[in-house]
């Protein structure tokens, strides 16, 4: 299961695939910054939304997303010079 998106850019047609709404979404606004256009997102039911129709993707149930990546904690900074 996979959703595609498909855009236009300077240089030709482009297609990419994500496994999830959220990640097709967060690539079709990538594709839309670097200046490409005409840009889809087909889901694995075969239902295309053009960028217009975006916020109406289903999106993934909060309880079916793959929990956040946990950030490693700060690592102390040497100091530069001596505490007085």
């Amino acid at each position: 299961m996979s959703f595609s998106i498909k855009a236009m850019c300077q240089h030709g047609d482009l297609v990419h695939r994500r496994k999830t709404a959220e990640a097709a979404l967060k690539k079709a606004r990538e594709l839309s910054r670097a200046g490409c256009y005409d840009i889809t997102i087909t889901t694995p039911e075969g239902r295309d939304y053009h960028s217009s129709e975006f916020a109406d993707l289903p999106r993934t149930p909060a309880a079916g997303r793959a929990p956040p990546k946990p950030r490693p904690p700060d690592s102390p900074r040497p100091m530069s010079r001596p505490v007085r």
